[in-house]
């Protein structure tokens, strides 16, 4: 139900279509990497970075009436159950404390969110790599084109018999760096595609895991803390009716 009311689900997936994107950029081909600026941020849309930012606030939406209803169900049987024992005075002041908490959790889970440490922004080591050898390839296209441009103005000026053409298997050298960089580029694009969607879905898992613990200690604080100290003021009042008692 926490999950639920903080948008768990929803920032997951912001994670995850971050990381492909970024990740898609790095190891695309260079000359359409500027398409990617065009597309709105997931995280930055949630006002999340991908940094913790513990007095930050996301711009995650409130958790629906179905969700909101949950949350309160299961607080209502988290207290039930603690308060089944005790006096219905006890039980009162008891309902009335989780009440009050239950009022300000939608911004203790919107901060336990913006305080996690996502992990989306930081590069994975082969995306670099791949980087690398794309503008290589890249490198290679343009000099094949170059050369090949140089070939046409030497064939207007009649020279072209001039300069010797290097050939590789019949193929001309500028033609083979040409085509051969365009298709390898794009093959190592498709073949990045797999492996980055791997990496952003385990960078979701992660993000998954780390605000649960983060909403873990905040059910802890806001929620299990005060029952258990209700708890032990009945009980310590118990104690002291007790040897009242005694002495008496």
């Amino acid at each position: 139900a926490l999950a639920d009311a903080a948008g768990v689900s929803v920032v997951t997936d912001a994670v995850e279509r971050a990381v492909r994107a970024r990740g898609s950029a790095a190891t695309g081909w260079p000359p359409l990497r500027w398409l990617g600026r065009f597309r709105a941020d997931p995280l930055r849309t949630l006002h999340l970075t991908g940094r913790a930012d513990e007095r930050g606030r996301t711009s995650l939406p409130g958790p629906t009436r179905v969700q909101a209803a949950a949350l309160s169900s299961a607080l209502r049987r988290v207290r039930d159950s603690a308060g089944d024992d005790l006096p219905e005075a006890w039980r009162d002041d008891l309902r009335r404390t989780i009440e009050h908490r239950e009022a300000s959790l939608p911004d203790r889970l919107d901060q336990a969110v913006a305080g996690a440490e996502l992990d989306a922004e930081r590069p994975s080591a082969w995306w670099g790599l791949v980087a690398g050898l794309q503008w290589v390839l890249l490198l290679c296209v343009l000099a094949g084109a170059l050369w090949l441009l140089a070939l046409v103005g030497l064939g207007f000026l009649q020279l072209d018999d001039v300069v010797p053409l290097p050939r590789v298997e019949g193929i001309p050298l500028p033609t083979l760096l040409l085509l051969g960089g365009l298709l390898a580029g794009a093959l190592l694009a498709m073949l990045s595609r797999p492996l980055v969607a791997a990496t952003a879905a385990r960078r979701a898992r992660v993000a998954r895991r780390r605000i649960r613990e983060r909403l873990d200690r905040v059910a802890a604080t806001d929620v299990i803390e005060p029952i258990t100290a209700q708890r032990e003021a009945y009980r310590r009042f118990c104690r002291a009716v007790a040897r009242a008692a005694a002495r008496g």
